[in-house]
């Protein structure tokens, strides 16, 4: 059974897995701050809702 050392990989077959390893992460990367940008979104839009409710409520005095 041959161990790892003893395959030879080119420079070129080296460079490529190096290349797609970059794309993956940079894929992953920009999925990432989609998702965070999601997020952010929500909060913007959920976050006047609730404070409407406690103001509404009584739990926070407006400051208007």
């Amino acid at each position: 059974m041959p161990h790892f050392s003893d395959i030879s990989v080119s420079p070129e077959q080296k460079r490529s897995v190096r290349v797609h390893a970059a794309a993956i992460v940079l894929v992953e990367a920009v999925s990432a701050w989609q998702w965070l940008g999601v997020l952010i979104i929500l909060a913007g839009i959920a976050f006047p809702h609730l404070m409407e409710k406690k103001i509404s409520s009584g739990l926070v005095e407006d400051a208007a």
